[in-house]
């Protein structure tokens, strides 16, 4: 499991985290986008995560959704630790539309097939669901799979700038992980020809979009009951 953060010395095989003060956990993503009739060419090498959408009810080539997916497992190992915050983390390399949007933030089901995509063969069909190598569905909808967890804001004046997502709701999500995965969805429903483009983990010069968890230690304590 990629980390990106400086830790505590470790001693052992996993993460280390220091009792002594807060940590933040850095897991990075792996990430690919997805392209409406693309049939035959999985994204998961480009250095450039796209986010496109036309007002059309259905998918079309115009479409383009990010997948983000993330091994948390290990953070099951921070059982003296509690989490605080969480954050996800990537980089804005050109806003498409010229007019502020919001970039929407979906989580894929807990225990779901999907969440278990892989980067290097996720393709589209050509209906209003994605296929991977295993021909499970993921849902492509206009609906993309149900309500986000919530958004962020972007505009031309973000170019370059890292875009953080924060809302409580990701939090919930990884706190009720029971399969140490968590897969996110991004997109947008604004309707403009020209993509948002964000920086890929193979995109040279740039931090891959990444995963921050926040975690301090658990109060421990003796109760005194006076009566």
């Amino acid at each position: 499991m990629p980390v990106l953060a400086s830790l505590a010395a470790p001693t052992g095989d996993d993460i280390a985290v220091s009792a002594l003060e807060d940590r933040v956990v850095s897991l990075v993503a792996e990430d690919t986008y997805l392209r409406g009739y693309d049939t035959n060419i999985p994204h998961g090498t480009n250095t450039v995560l796209r986010i496109k959408n036309e007002s059309s009810s259905q998918v079309t080539g115009n479409d383009r959704n990010i997948y983000l997916r993330f091994d948390i497992s290990a953070l099951d190992d921070l059982e003296d630790m509690i989490s605080t915050n969480a954050m996800l983390k990537i980089d804005l390399l050109n806003e498409g539309t010229t007019t502020n949007h919001n970039i929407y933030v979906a989580v894929i089901a807990e225990d779901a097939a999907d969440e278990l995509f892989d980067e290097d063969v996720l393709t589209s069909n050509n209906s209003d669901v994605w296929t991977d190598s295993d021909d499970t569905r993921v849902d492509f909808s206009k609906t993309y799979g149900g309500a986000p967890v919530g958004s962020f804001e972007i505009s031309k004046s973000n170019n370059g700038q890292t875009m953080t997502f924060d809302d409580p709701k990701l939090l919930s999500a990884i706190r009720a992980d029971t399969d140490g995965v968590l897969s996110l969805v991004l997109y947008r429903t604004i309707a403009h020809p020209y993509s948002d483009d964000f920086a890929s983990k193979e995109y040279e010069n740039r931090i891959p979009p990444r995963l921050e968890i926040m975690y301090r230690p658990r109060r421990t304590g003796t109760v005194i009951i006076v009566l």
